[in-house]
């Protein structure tokens, strides 16, 4: 029982770390993005992303150069 504890919680922990690795690289490309088109916010979202799809958000858009990425994963 306990080491089938370790292995789910060993795979969740996988699934956790895969879906931050996704989110970061949905932010980079969010951010190749509005250097490429200032206009961009958040539509579309980013490709899925080891297998994740990321949701993005772009907030400030229109406000000059400011704006401000999240990124959101479910898993």
């Amino acid at each position: 029982m306990l080491s089938a504890s370790r292995s789910q919680t060993s795979s969740l922990q996988a699934h956790r770390l895969k879906a931050q690795y996704a989110a970061e690289a949905g932010l980079v490309w969010a951010m190749q993005r509005l250097w490429r088109d200032q206009a961009y916010c958040g539509n579309p979202d980013p490709p899925a992303m080891n297998g994740y799809s990321v949701d993005m958000t772009v907030s400030n858009c229109g406000a000059g150069n400011t704006h401000t990425l999240s990124a959101k994963v479910n898993y």
